[in-house]
Formats: structure tokens, sequence, C-alpha cells
């Protein structure tokens, strides 16, 4: 019985490997410093770039070519604001900006569709008695709405509540996002531990 031993020539096989290496390369964030504008140039489905959205906040983006919203958001936190200081509103049944320091956020100059989250500690201060308070927020000329409000409906003086309320929306470029307020009545509601924050779903 005779054994042949043939020599194998993987070259082949390495050269498909530093393709790949290569295309990982390709689509790797780029080194340096994170850009504060989105790429127009040298796209392909699959490219990857990091994105400076406020100090702090790095977004890490995923080119998908989509027509409205082209780039995905894979990585990095959202935008996001807080105050621990109690405000208050008395007989206030249209919802305007909690005073002094309403909260806000302007988004980066880009369109998005995002996950709006609004929180907040609502408590009655008024005699007992059934008090509705709700929180939520105006997206530039775009007044705030019930449907987005985070809200608590209490019964007695100084009961509380953490209410939290998350929505989809769409966001135009340079959007302001900003904290309003409302009381069911004439009485008084107070807000604390006021939480707003935007997460980027998509962007363009």
């Amino acid at each position: 019985m005779t054994v042949t031993l043939q020599r194998v020539d993987d070259s082949t096989s390495e050269q498909n490997n530093r393709l790949i290496e290569a295309e990982l390369n390709r689509q790797r964030p780029p080194a340096g410093s994170p850009g504060t504008t989105l790429p127009t140039k040298a796209l392909f489905i699959g490219k990857q770039v990091a994105y400076k959205a406020a100090t702090g906040v790095y977004w890490n983006l995923l080119y998908t070519g989509e027509e409205t919203y082209p780039w995905a958001k894979i990585g990095g936190p959202p935008l996001y604001t807080f105050s621990n200081t109690t405000r208050e509103l008395t007989n206030q049944t249209t919802f305007v900006s909690l005073p002094t320091d309403p909260l806000a956020i302007t988004i980066p100059a880009m369109v998005m569709e995002c996950d709006i989250t609004i929180a907040s500690n609502i408590q009655q201060l008024s005699a007992s008695g059934l008090h509705l308070g709700r929180i939520s927020y105006s997206m530039g000329a775009t007044a705030a709405e019930n449907a987005w409000s985070a809200a608590a409906q209490n019964s007695a003086q100084f009961d509380s509540n953490e209410s939290v309320k998350v929505t989809r929306q769409t966001l135009t470029s340079g959007a302001k996002v900003e904290e309003k307020a409302l009381t069911g009545g004439n009485y008084t509601m107070a807000y604390t531990r006021r939480r707003l924050l935007i997460d980027p779903v998509r962007v363009g």
C-alpha cells in the first residue's frame, strides 16, 4: 500500500483572512477625536463613526442608508438632565414651564427618532381631595401634550407619587425639548427629583 503526502497550499485561506480583516478595519469607528457632524462622503452600509453629541456624551453610529434616518445609534448614553430642586405650581391648568429652572435639552444639528423619558416625584401640597399633577415637555414649537406626560393623582395632603413616561418621538434638527407641568385645578402641586432623557434610535 502506497501513501502519498500532498502539501496543502493555504495561501487562499490566508488571503481571505486578510480581506476579512481589512473589511472589519474599514467598518470600525475611526481613530482620533469623535466628529460633531455626520459624514457625507465615503459612505457604505455598515460604516461606523464616533459622534460627539454633547460634552461627555459620545455615540457610536452605524450607517444603514435608510432615507430619512440613515444612521442608527448602536452605542452610547442618552442626552440627560435632572434637578432635585422642588418647584411648585398653583391653579395652572395648562402646561407651563416650571419656575426658575425648567429642565431643557437642545439636540444636535440632526433629525432624529428617539425615546423621550420625563419623570418626577409629584406631591400634593393642598388640603385633602383628589388632586392631579402632570409633567410633560414641549418640542421646539410643538406644545406639550397630556399623552406624553407623567402624571400622579393624590388624595391627601403631602401624598406623593413617582411617575415616569417614555414616548417615541421625532425631533427636528436643533430642537429644544423643555419640561412643562400643570395642575388639574385650583390647588398646589410640587415637582421634585425631575428627570429628562432623550435617547436616539435613528438619526440623519
